[in-house]
């Protein structure tokens, strides 16, 4: 499904034009909004990017809130990822997961 954001004239490629990472927030978004149509067991909706060019570093998570039309607020957030090893540990250990064989 996700070649098709590849070819030339793609929208993810004319989304570049957006910005610096524009095309790599596109298609995060899109990977995201994907895993949620299609709902696969093991695969998540939330999608965390990093994009990174040149000297500068881009974070994006495909965060979102929406309101129904009757008026229910719905957010949409990006868990709390590790940023270090021991952090990753810790947090396994809390969600009673295994994780002495993740290598650092």
């Amino acid at each position: 499904m996700m070649d098709s954001f590849f070819h030339i004239r793609s929208s993810a490629l004319q989304a570049e034009q957006g910005g610096p990472g524009a095309w790599a927030t596109f298609l995060a978004s899109s990977m995201g909004q994907l895993a949620e149509r299609y709902p696969t067991a093991g695969i998540s909706p939330h999608v965390h990017a990093l994009i990174c060019r040149g000297p500068s570093m881009i974070e994006f998570a495909n965060d979102r809130t929406s309101v129904s039309a009757e008026g229910v607020r719905t957010e949409f957030k990006m868990p709390k990822v590790a940023t270090t090893y021991q952090e990753f540990l810790v947090m396994c250990s809390q969600r009673g997961r295994a994780a002495e064989a993740a290598v650092a």
